[in-house]
């Protein structure tokens, strides 16, 4: 059985950093950076304009409300924006990539890459894999 362990920021803004192993790691309020590690990592920013990477293994990565910028790695990746002006870049694999409601930069990978633009006014780059894209 794998555990996972728990990491929590604060209303301040804060630098989170995951461990070796599985990390759930939540940055709430603030204008956080959270950095994912080894392991299957799930990553979420909060209300700041946060800035999140990935780890080298699967990870779920959600920006939440702020303006934020993701950056997946060398995992298979699910990334979602959320409400703000969001700048994604999918990672080396093949990568789910959601931009939500803002006005997004959303970039794929080599990879073969699902892209979502969302509902705002979204700019889309693809990779040199096979994409799917709907804007």
């Amino acid at each position: 059985m794998n555990s996972i362990n728990n990491i929590t920021g604060t209303a301040d803004d804060d630098n989170l950093f995951g461990t070796v192993g599985n990390d759930r790691i939540r940055g709430f309020a603030g204008n956080d950076k959270i950095f994912g590690s080894e392991g299957v990592n799930s990553l979420f920013g909060g209300s700041g304009n946060d800035e999140i990477f990935g780890g080298s293994q699967r990870d779920f990565i959600s920006g939440g409300s702020g303006n934020d910028t993701i950056r997946g790695a060398e995992g298979v990746n699910s990334l979602y924006g959320g409400s703000g002006d969001d700048l994604i870049d999918g990672g080396s694999q093949r990568d789910f990539i959601s931009g939500g409601s803002g006005n997004d930069t959303l970039r794929g990978s080599e990879g073969n890459n699902t892209i979502l633009g969302g509902s705002g006014n979204d700019i889309i780059f693809s990779g040199s894999g096979n994409d799917f894209i709907n804007s």
